[in-house]
This record gives structure tokens, sequence and C-alpha cells, in this order.
């Protein structure tokens, strides 16, 4: 239930998590009653930060909240104007800036305010996280795809945009992230090895899988291998034929030297899946459609029957 400080400030209290939702939050700390969603902030430990969008997937403001004891609890307060430490830091070279404005929209094309770099990455002002950093995406035929990847605004010191670089999470609070996830899961200091549960990676022919996507019966698959001439490929693979014969058997890989060209390739070959089972599959319009034409050729099959005891009109 929604408080109020003397200060004027709402306080919202956390409510339990959907059944069924648990996977779809995995990583949240607390769902609010507004339906954001809220992370822990590893720099600040009695500050979260919410998502910009809703547990519904809808588009929201991301915010900075502090938790405080209430009457009745745990509860949280908005404090967009504290002055927490980001736990990223920018890693990597200046990115320019290509054009302003992002096309959007796959039915009803439209420029969004954003920017798309030189490397092709898209980056919308609508999805940022609390800290400031623009979610990086792939821009494809109007659809907006987010590959995981961070970037920070690299403004001159009197304030003007001049270019964005890519942020990643400070190596010693990633450390200190899986060595208490490890000691929550395993309950043994032995088996602090940087892998949680110790359960290896997926790999194949030497390629390590940074990202998939499961598209019908087909998986697609992003990964890299530091030590190989070029370190990025992206597979496939037919789930339904793996299922029988045993076994992840990936083909069709398509090399790259640069991660950038690599997560393209990766989206595009998920979207042209996307549509061309899309194509294949008929739509509503096109099952009636198929239907009159059936009963057009076929006029005493399948009518429905008269009634019985009365006068047809």
């Amino acid at each position: 239930m929604n408080q109020e400080q003397r200060d004027g400030s709402m306080l919202l209290s956390p409510v339990p998590f959907p059944p069924g939702m648990e996977k779809d939050l995995e990583g949240v700390e607390y769902l609010l009653e507004t339906g954001e969603v809220l992370y822990s902030c590893p720099t600040a430990p009695d500050y979260f930060v919410s998502d910009n969008r809703l547990a519904d997937g809808t588009l929201t403001t991301p915010h900075i909240y502090r938790a405080v004891t209430g009457e009745d609890g745990l509860v949280f307060c908005r404090d967009d104007t504290a002055n927490i430490p980001s736990p990223y830091e920018m890693q990597g070279p200046e990115l320019p800036i290509q054009q302003e404005g992002v096309p959007y929209g796959l039915f009803h094309p439209r420029i969004e305010p954003g920017y798309i770099l030189k490397n092709g990455i898209a980056l919308l002002e609508c999805e940022k996280d609390a800290y400031g950093n623009y979610k990086g995406g792939a821009g494809i035929d109007g659809m907006f795809l987010q590959t995981g990847r961070l970037f920070a605004p690299v403004k001159d010191e009197g304030g003007p945009l001049l270019s964005f670089r890519e942020v990643q999470e400070r190596p010693e609070l990633r450390e200190n992230y899986l060595r208490v996830a490890e000691l929550e899961t395993e309950q043994n200091y032995n088996q602090i090895d940087g892998i949680i549960n110790n359960e290896p990676p997926r790999v194949n022919q030497g390629y390590v899988i940074l990202e998939s996507a499961e598209v019908g019966n087909k998986e697609f698959v992003l990964a890299e291998n530091p030590r190989a001439p070029q370190p990025f490929v992206t597979w496939m693979r037919n789930m339904d034929n793996d299922r029988e014969r045993g076994g992840e058997n990936f083909f069709w890989g398509y090399y790259f030297t640069d991660r950038d060209a690599a997560q393209k390739n990766f989206v595009s070959r998920v979207e042209d899946e996307r549509e061309y089972l899309a194509q294949r599959s008929p739509s509503l319009l096109e099952h009636l459609k198929r239907g009159k034409e059936e009963a057009a050729k076929h006029p005493g099959r399948n009518a429905p029957e008269k009634p019985r005891g009365g006068m047809e009109r």
C-alpha cells in the first residue's frame, strides 16, 4: 500500500512475484506495487534501481530507490537525486555518431529519438537504465533487438554530446558477484572457480557460446574464441534432429573478425527465420478465405442441420 513521508515523497511496498513469472523476473530483487522491478545497486547497499520496463514489458522511466523501514516493514522511497557511484566503467574506443534519430516501427514506420552509431548499433532515448547508460540494440527493418551491451554518452566540457563508449561492469564488482553467487549455490569454498554450480559453458569447436535464440525448431548462436584468426562465429542447429541423434550439432557457420559484424549477422539470421516461419503460417484471414473457397466447391458438405419442429425462414 502506498505511504507518504513527511517530505511528501511516496513510499512503495514490494509485492509477491506473480505465479509462473519467476523465470521472467530472474535477477530481480523486488517487485513493487507499481509494476516496477528493482535490482540491487552493488556500489550502495541501501539503494536499488528500477528498469526502464515494468514487469509486463511496458516502457517506463527508470528510477533510484532507497530502502527504508516503514510502518508495515520494508518499503522503498524514490530518490533520483542520490549520488550513487555507477557500477560501470567505460571501455574501448569512442564510437562516432552516424546519425540522430532511429528508424523504428515495422508496420508504422517513424523516427524515434536516439542515435545510430558508426558501427551500426542503435541507441534509443527510451531504452536507458537508471545510471544513464543506453541499451545497445540492433536495428533491422524497423525492429529494435537488444544486444545486452551498454553505452555511455561522451560529452564535451561544455555539455554537447560528442560520441559514445561501451561500458562494462567494473571487474572487482563482477568478481564479488560470482563469489557470492557461488557460495550461496555451492556452499563450498573449494569450488570457487568463477562458474556458478560448476556448470561448464557451452562450447562448440573451441568457441564459447555467448548468445542464443530459438526460433521454431532452430537455434541460432553467437560464439567467440579469442585465439582463433576469426574469433567470432554464428551457427544454427536443428533441435528436433539433435533430440533424435543426441548432442548439439551446429552447422552453417559464418565467421567474423569483428564482434559488431557478428552480432548483426546473428540478429539478421534470427529475424530471417522468424519472417520465413511467419510467411509459411497462414493468417486467420487466410484460413477463413480458404474455408469459404472450400465451402463453395462443396456446397452440401458440413451444412448445418435444419432445426426440427419449426418452419424455415
